[in-house]
Parts: structure tokens; C-alpha cells; sequence
């Protein structure tokens, strides 16, 4: 027996819509996942061979990068059982990219990086989230509530 929090109820008539998106945001997420996951491996030693006037900042950016790639894994293959880590992942995300378009209006170095990849992850989680409507985990946590 599925539990509906995590998968849809399938008819003949959403069966294959129902799967194509959610197989769609599956791969969008799981990128997401994989760049996470590079970016924290790959930070593993920039983190260790940091400064020390820059190395615990490198560590919680380390960190962050492992906190996002199990978010973006939970999120890839269980997307309507967590309400409100679609929209928290989103915010960040959105925040960081707008961040990136300020400090690129002061010529601060590596904004253009945080603008682009984080806006693109902006983007990409939230057709993920419109995709396998994330936004329907709430009406399972308030139904849960009511019990």
C-alpha cells in the first residue's frame, strides 16, 4: 500500500501525466542533488587548506553543501512528504541569487557565480515543486494535525 503523502493517486486518465512530471522534477532534482554533492566534495579540501581568518566560514559553506544535497535527495524522490522544505530550499536559493545581483553592482568577486548558479537552482527547484506540486504535502500535514 503507497502512502498518499508520497505518491498521487493514479487513474487512467492522470497515470501518465502524473508520472511524466514526476519523473521530470525527479531528474531536475537529482541534478540538483549531484551539483550539491560535487560542490561539497570538492569543498571537503578547500575547506582544510583554508586560511585561518576564512576556514570556518569554508566549513559551514562545506556544510551547507551537505545539508542541500540530502535536502535535494529527499525532495527527488519524496516530494510531497515534507511540507515546507520545497518553499524553504526555494527562499534560499532566491535569497542567494538576489544577494549575488547586489553584490555584483559592487564588483564583489565570484557574485556573478552566485547569481547564476543560484538563481538556475532558483528555477529549477521551483518547476520541480510546480511539477510534482510539492505544495500539496501541506494538505497531509494538516490532515495530520487534525487527528
Amino acid at each position: 500500500m503507497t502512502n498518499s503523502s508520497s505518491f498521487p493517486a493514479k487513474t487512467a486518465h492522470t497515470r501518465n501525466i502524473v508520472s511524466w512530471r514526476d519523473r521530470t522534477a525527479m531528474v531536475l532534482m537529482l541534478l540538483a542533488f549531484a551539483g550539491a554533492l560535487f560542490s561539497f566534495l570538492s569543498g571537503l579540501g578547500e575547506s582544510v587548506a583554508a586560511s585561518p581568518i576564512t576556514q570556518v566560514v569554508e566549513i559551514w559553506r562545506t556544510y551547507g553543501f551537505g545539508l542541500f544535497s540530502g535536502l535535494f535527495l529527499l525532495l527527488a524522490f519524496f516530494p510531497r512528504r515534507y511540507p515546507g522544505i520545497w518553499e524553504l530550499a526555494i527562499l534560499n536559493k532566491a535569497a542567494l541569487a538576489f544577494t549575488g545581483l547586489i553584490l555584483l553592482g559592487h564588483g564583489t568577486k565570484d557574485a556573478s557565480t552566485i547569481l547564476f548558479f543560484d538563481g538556475a537552482l532558483t528555477l529549477i527547484i521551483a518547476l520541480a515543486y510546480i511539477l510534482t506540486r510539492g505544495y500539496s504535502g501541506w494538505a497531509t500535514f494538516k490532515t495530520a494535525q487534525t487527528k
